[in-house]
């Protein structure tokens, strides 16, 4: 009998077995566990990951919701995280440029019925602007970092030696470019050139332009502060 506890004690404790998506067993020190939410043109992916980046729940998918409102967004984030083991933090990537968990501008979530579908003008007021870090965090209940899917997604891979670009082939074509950052440390503004989503046919050399980037970032965040 002793023998056969050691056993369970030793085995590795999975949060998505029956019973346990919560609470690790007891006596076991829990350690940080991160939701992780992916938003894409076509579907919202969620799982939980452990401190080294292991998922500790099976991934969840839910279709992303058309027309696509700014509430509507933090409802359908809120209902995939009930669906999912308990989290200390969330990290959500979003397509489109992200600036200090703010939306600048998102190419999917504004139109009628998805990507390559007609423009709603009332959407666009909306998802321009859109605090999205802050209304998560109220939402969700605990820290929230919000930013680019590729930058997410590169975060994860890259080996924080020398400039590393990271492209992401999804409903668009995502791009970041990392400068000697490892991949678990916290973004700094000044070791990434923010993550972009632009259609295939656009000009890469547009894409990789910083001064390009760093203007619009500018003009569009002091134009909605002016409003």
């Amino acid at each position: 009998a002793i023998d056969r506890t050691r056993r369970r004690l030793r085995a590795p404790w999975k949060p998505g077995q029956p019973g346990k998506n919560t609470h690790p067993p007891h006596g076991r020190m829990q350690r940080m566990t991160t939701l992780a939410i992916d938003c894409g043109g076509g579907g919202i992916k969620g799982s939980v990951l452990d401190e080294a980046g292991t998922m500790r729940a099976h991934p969840i998918r839910v279709p992303t919701p058309y027309p696509l409102p700014t509430a509507l967004f933090v409802q359908t984030l809120v209902d995939l995280a009930h669906q999912l083991p308990k989290a200390e933090r969330a990290t959500v990537g979003l397509p489109g440029m992200i600036r200090h968990g703010v939306v600048v501008t998102t190419p999917h979530y504004v139109t009628r019925s998805g990507p390559r579908t007609r423009v709603v003008p009332e959407l666009v007021e909306q998802w321009e602007g859109f605090d999205a870090k802050s209304a998560l965090t109220e939402a969700l209940g605990m820290e929230v970092r919000v930013l680019n899917d590729a930058e997410v997604h590169g975060a994860g891979v890259i080996a924080g030696q020398g400039l590393e670009l990271v492209m992401t082939l999804g409903t668009g074509l995502g791009c970041a470019i990392f400068a000697g950052l490892l991949a678990n440390s916290s973004l700094k503004p000044t070791g990434i050139v923010p993550g972009i989503r632009v259609r295939l046919r656009s000009k890469v050399a547009r894409m990789a332009s910083t001064r390009y980037l760093s203007s619009t970032f500018s003009s569009r965040i002091s134009a909605r502060r002016s409003k």
